[in-house]
C-alpha cells in the first residue's frame, strides 16, 4: 500500500499489509514515521528507490 497519511498507514496495517509512506500529503514526516512504515519517501521525485521498495516488499 502506498499512502501519504497516518491514516492510510493505520488502514494497510489492519488488513495485514506492508506499506510505503509518502511525506507529500497533510501529515508530517514525524507523523508518518511514527506510525512505522516499511519505507518512507519525502516524495516519489527519484523513482529508483521507490521501485526498489516495491521489489523489497515482495
Amino acid at each position: 500500500m502506498v499512502g501519504d497519511t497516518v491514516n492510510d498507514i493505520k488502514c494497510a496495517r489492519s488488513i495485514g499489509s506492508r506499506v510505503i509512506a509518502v511525506e507529500t500529503g497533510g501529515c508530517a514526516p514525524e507523523e508518518l514515521d511514527q506510525e512505522k512504515p516499511d519505507y518512507q519517501f519525502a516524495d516519489l521525485s527519484n523513482v529508483e528507490p521507490f521501485l526498489e521498495a516495491i521489489e523489497g516488499l515482495g
